[in-house]
């Protein structure tokens, strides 16, 4: 009976050996498919954010802005004239569909990219409020027309740095 007690043995062994190298597999694959799925997330995000930061036409905001400054120079105190809502183009035309629907999803991406696109993002809604007050009957206030034209360009120039900065990232790449 002792060699029927060594084969089991030798049966229990290999077939715990076995056991627990399929296990150590599935460890290590699950968690390079996690990383995987994980880099392949900030990928398409990242992606996505620079589809919709291309489609943003700022440029059209400003020539509205800046046509408007020059056809009427500003007055004796400095103040702008008011901005034409037909000039300017629809808020639309600025699109934040991506960014509000994948806002909860930016902590994948490192920190200082998300402080970028909240930074950027929030300005833009700002402004994109504020083109939609002056294009309504309501009108708006001076304070909000002077901030429109205070900050778009600065917006732009906050838009491509932003693109950059998303195209640069490694998993882009």
């Amino acid at each position: 009976m002792l060699p029927l007690q060594v084969d089991v043995w030798s049966l229990l062994t290999d077939v715990s050996l076995g056991t627990w190298l399929g296990f150590v597999v599935t460890l290590i694959t699950s968690v390079g498919v996690y990383l995987l799925r994980r880099s392949q997330q900030k990928t398409k995000l990242r992606r996505s954010l620079i589809s919709e930061l291309e489609e943003q036409d700022l440029d059209r905001v400003i020539k509205a802005v800046n046509s408007s400054e020059s056809a009427v120079p500003p007055d004796d105190n400095g103040e702008s004239p008011e901005l034409d809502p037909s000039e300017l183009p629809p808020a639309g035309t600025l699109p934040t569909q991506i960014y509000t629907s994948n806002a909860g999803s930016l902590g994948i991406l490192s920190q200082d990219e998300v402080d970028d696109i909240v930074s950027y993002y929030s300005g833009l809604l700002t402004q994109k409020a504020i083109i939609n007050s002056i294009r309504s009957d309501n009108g708006s206030m001076a304070a909000d027309q002077k901030e429109l034209r205070d900050k778009i360009t600065d917006l732009e120039d906050e838009r491509s740095s932003l693109v950059d900065t998303l195209e640069n990232a490694k998993s882009i790449r």
